[in-house]
């Protein structure tokens, strides 16, 4: 993947502080790349590895149909905000989203992953029930994760603002889940 000349996110004093101690054990193997970017850190679920809109109703089978444009969407009604510019925002902290090069705006369903931005700056993540960790594919720091190295996750989609005190996104409806309606792609 070729490396852009691009000015890295500047650092939030609100960004949580990167600690992979508190993502051990039970936490690290029910939270996922979602939870952790939203530091929702949770000893417990009902449902393992929160899905974006899964706080708004998005039901279990409805999370492996949406394209991106539903995620962005989706994240959207979780509390994220999405920033076009990656600039640093009172009381919030960034996060980014990556998705694989067969995912597209309106289409295919898509698979994704999650980075947060950590009070030093630098970038880390969690793969499914993996430990944190704050290096790219190739083993190197994340200074930016629009030009690091994101392994299968090829696609740059945007930077989110997070709250500094996270969000909690696990899914808030009992079964049966009624369905949450997707938007859909506008076609001219």
């Amino acid at each position: 993947m070729a490396k852009k000349h691009l000015m890295p996110p500047e650092p939030s004093p609100d960004a949580p502080a990167y600690c992979s101690g508190l993502w051990i054990g039970e936490v690290r193997e029910i939270n996922n790349c979602y939870a952790y970017a939203v530091n929702d850190r949770r000893p417990y679920r009902r449902i393992y590895f929160p899905q974006p809109g899964g706080k708004s109703g998005l039901s279990d089978q409805q999370h492996k149909l949406r394209n991106v444009q539903q995620l962005i969407w989706c994240a959207e009604r979780d509390g994220l905000i999405r920033a076009f510019l990656p600039v640093a925002k009172p009381g919030c902290y960034l996060v980014a989203l990556a998705v694989t090069k067969e995912s597209s705006m309106s289409g295919a369903p898509c698979c994704y992953h999650w980075y947060r931005q950590d009070l030093d700056g630098f970038w880390s993540h969690k793969d499914a029930n993996d430990p944190v960790m704050k290096r790219d594919a190739s083993g190197d720091r994340i200074v930016d994760p629009r030009t690091c190295d994101r392994g299968l996750y090829e696609r740059f989609v945007s930077f989110f603002y997070v709250p500094k005190v996270g969000l909690r996104v696990e899914t808030t409806q009992e079964y049966p889940q009624t369905p949450l309606l997707l938007p859909q792609p506008k076609f001219r």
